[in-house]
C-alpha cells in the first residue's frame, strides 16, 4: 500500500542478507579456507577452487593450481556452495523487489531462497571441515579466515531468511490486498 512503512523484520533481514552476502562472496572466491605452515619448505593454503604454495624457490612467490584429481567430497562442497550462491543472489533480488512492492509471493520466494542458501552454504562448510580433518589430516587450527567468513555469511543469510519468514507469515495471515493471493 502506498505510504505503508516497512516492518523492522524486513529492514533487519535485508541488512543481514546484504552483509552475509558480502562475507559469503569474498570467502567463495579466495583460496584461504585452510593454511598449513610448514616448518621447512613450502607453506600451503587452499580454498574451494585452488591449492596454493607459498615460499617456493623464488622468495615471495606463490603458485596456485586447480585441484588435481579432485576428490568427490570437494566437488560436493563446491556444488553446495554454488547452490548457496545462486540462492543468495535470488534472495537479494527478491528482497530488493520486496522493498518496493510488498507481495506475498515475492516475500515467500525471498524467504525460501535465503533459508535454502544459508543451509546449503553451512552444510558445505561443515562437510569441508569434517573431510579436511578426518581425510586430509588437517588440524582444526589450520582453518583460515575465509572458512570462518564463509560460515558467518551462511549464518547471516540463514538468519535473514528467518526474519523474512516472520514477515511472510504476517503477510499470509493478513486479509488485505494489494497482496497477491497464493490460492
Amino acid at each position: 500500500m502506498p505510504g505503508e512503512r516497512l516492518s523492522i523484520e524486513v529492514k533487519l533481514s535485508v541488512g543481514c542478507l546484504l552483509v552475509g552476502s558480502l562475507l559469503f562472496t569474498v570467502a567463495f572466491a579466495v583460496p584461504h579456507w585452510i593454511e598449513v605452515k610448514a616448518s621447512q619448505g613450502e607453506d600451503e593454503y587452499a580454498g574451494l577452487w585452488k591449492r596454493c604454495l607459498a615460499n617456493t624457490p623464488v622468495p615471495d612467490a606463490e603458485t596456485c593450481v586447480n585441484y588435481d584429481g579432485t576428490p568427490d567430497w570437494i566437488v560436493g562442497v563446491q556444488v553446495e556452495e554454488c547452490v548457496a550462491l545462486v540462492c543468495m543472489l535470488v534472495a537479494l533480488s527478491l528482497s530488493t523487489v520486496l522493498l518496493f512492492k510488498r507481495r506475498k509471493i515475492v516475500s515467500l520466494g525471498a524467504t525460501l531462497s535465503a533459508l535454502v542458501g544459508g543451509a546449503a552454504g553451512l552444510a558445505g562448510a561443515v562437510v569441508f571441515h569434517i573431510k579436511q580433518v578426518k581425510e586430509e589430516g588437517i588440524n582444526s587450527d589450520n582453518f583460515a579466515w575465509a572458512f570462518y567468513l564463509n560460515a558467518a555469511g551462511d549464518i547471516m543469510i540463514g538468519i535473514s531468511g528467518l526474519g523474512l519468514l516472520v514477515h511472510t507469515i504476517r503477510l499470509l495471515r493478513s486479509r488485505t490486498e494489494p497482496y497477491v493471493s497464493l490460492q
